[in-house]
């Protein structure tokens, strides 16, 4: 009884002192960690590892779930393994410490990063831990993807040693709020900070041009300034940034460019894109809190569904940028805005379907021929012309030889000034509009097959024309 006493005693003191003292193991081959475990080891809360690991190691340290501190600053070399799944097979390459290499290890604080040279990349080590501060040593040169994805992070500061960011190396990381990049940072990968939902605050590296697409997408950030570096603003960017009520430029931008979406979905009240911009791609700020905005010279195209849906933009007064050459589908529909004259030059190519649907226009302008008027019969847009759905005191077509196809499709116009060149009256023109009276001129020669199809209007006065051609006979 009392030898079983005893045997009781020693496991026990020998627990204990797994508990409160750093147990060492060193592996002298990738993938010997297994057989090198000892009750103390599997029990213990500081832990350090040293020798050669494969990824076969990092799931035997998975099984350690009292570690609290784990030291592998000894690891000389983490070697290539290959991960036999059910259906695929996953690669964890040399010199990386291993994605989800720490998973489960809900207690672990404190973490010691190899230093040996051939150890060289960060891979998504955190996830479920509960490290908050670490430190680079001077091998780690590449941050992988998701490293820090799931981790309980707060605060990050990258140092310049890191010459490698990959795309998402800091998504996912609901707890971080603020971050340093050092100033040899020139480009801010794809995803970086993604749904990264706490993120707030940034210190931007000096030299930097590129914001990646969807770096901070679905971040925190309640105001931003760009850097005058910044020449390129990727799609997705700031997309999905429910905070974002202030974006500033700094002085003396560099901008060139604004991919698609990058703010849609935001709540950014006010941006004044600085001159210099001479793209910004489709649906940039649609679906976003926009109530106000001023478009440089620089622009000449605004992309299809650039404002779509910014509904507090509704009797905003606005005018169109100089220097336009094309304005694509769905431009400002549904954003409420308020025009005085909208004019469409020469210079403008074209003018895309449901440009101007949902807006108030006081005076729109059609004085030439050479615009030509989009109605994609392929999509959604199809047979919704250049004023459809938008509300018109006046439209001045006085140097127009034809009225483009489905041109007053469903809106609402109380009067139409033609000139003495009208020939002739494309498909649907009128069709489902609210104008009150149309009377066409005696210039007109022909007209298109369902002209006043759906025409919610009181009179139609053809009576002054002779035509020499009808579509169809819908009239």
């Amino acid at each position: 009884m009392k030898k079983v006493c005893m045997l009781v005693i020693l496991l026990l003191s020998g627990m204990l002192a797994a508990y409160g003292q750093q147990q060492t193991v060193n592996v002298p081959n990738p993938g010997g960690l297994k057989d090198l475990v000892t009750d103390q080891i599997s029990a213990a809360t500081d832990l350090k590892v040293t020798g050669k690991l494969d990824y076969s190691d990092f799931q035997v340290i998975q099984a350690f779930t009292n570690l609290v501190s784990l030291d592998l600053s000894g690891v000389t070399e983490i070697a290539e393994f290959v991960e036999v799944g059910e259906w695929i097979e996953t690669t964890h390459p040399a010199g990386k410490v291993p994605n989800r290499g720490l998973k489960g290890l809900v207690k672990l604080t404190t973490l010691k990063l190899p230093t040996h040279s051939s150890i060289t990349t960060l891979g998504s080590i955190f996830e479920g831990t509960s490290i908050t501060a670490i430190e680079f040593p001077s091998n780690i040169t590449t941050i992988g993807g998701y490293a820090f994805s799931g981790s309980a992070f707060e605060t990050l500061t990258i140092p310049a040693t890191v010459t490698t960011l990959e795309e998402g190396a800091f998504g996912n990381a609901k707890n971080l709020a603020s971050v340093t990049l050092h100033d040899g940072i020139t480009e801010l990968p794809g995803f970086l900070f993604q749904n990264s939902s706490a993120l707030e605050e940034i210190v931007w590296p000096a030299n930097l041009k590129t914001i990646g697409r969807g770096a901070f997408n679905g971040t925190g950030f309640a105001e931003l300034e760009i850097p005058k570096t910044v020449e390129t603003i990727g799609q997705y960017a700031f997309e999905n940034t429910e905070k974002l009520e202030s974006l500033t430029f700094e002085a003396g931008s560099r901008l060139k460019t604004i991919g698609k979406r990058a703010f849609q979905y935001s709540t950014l009240q006010h941006i004044d894109i600085p001159e210099g911009v001479t793209a910004i791609g489709e649906s940039a700020f649609s679906w976003s809190g926009l109530k106000s905005f001023t478009l440089p010279s620089s622009l000449t195209v605004l992309e299809n569904f650039l404002f779509a849906n910014s509904k507090g933009l509704e009797g905003v007064e606005y005018t169109l940028p100089a220097h336009l050459t094309k304005i694509g589908n769905n431009v400002f529909e549904d954003t409420g805005l308020k025009f005085d004259v909208v004019e469409i030059p020469a210079t403008i190519v074209s003018v895309g379907a449901r440009a101007f649907a949902g807006t108030t226009i006081n005076t729109f302008k059609l004085q030439q021929n050479t615009t030509e008027f989009i109605n994609p019969e392929s999509s959604g847009n199809a047979y919704k012309g250049g004023l459809n759905e938008a509300t018109v005191n006046k439209v001045d077509l006085s140097g127009r030889e034809n009225l483009p196809d489905f041109f007053f499709w469903r809106a609402t116009v109380n009067e139409i000034v033609y000139g003495e060149n009208l020939k002739s009256i494309g498909e649907g023109a009128f069709s489902g509009s609210n104008i009150k009276e149309v009377t066409l001129p005696a210039t007109v020669e022909s007209v298109g097959g369902g002209v006043f199809y759906g025409f919610q209007g009181e009179t139609v006065d053809i009576s002054k024309i002779s035509l020499k051609e009808i579509v169809n006979s819908n009239l």
